[in-house]
């Protein structure tokens, strides 16, 4: 399953904006968009949004490589 939340950084802590439970244990994809205008940032998390879906793991990634290097 693939949960995206918006969180901030606090003294190097996790904290979700909109004060969604997180799992004590799970694996996440951290991106870190600071710097630069907001603007900017927001273009960055668009991307992030429209492309959170290729992020999914359906299958142990070695495997998945071993299967496609199968292919060539």
């Amino acid at each position: 399953m693939l949960t995206a939340v918006e969180a901030v950084l606090d003294s190097g802590r996790v904290v979700p904006v909109h004060g969604e439970h997180l799992p004590e244990h799970g694996r996440v994809l951290l991106v870190i968009l600071s710097g630069g205008d907001a603007s900017r940032r927001n273009r960055a998390w668009d991307c992030v949004r429209q492309n959170a879906g290729a992020l999914q793991i359906r299958e142990d990634p070695v495997a998945w490589q071993r299967r496609v290097r199968d292919e060539w």
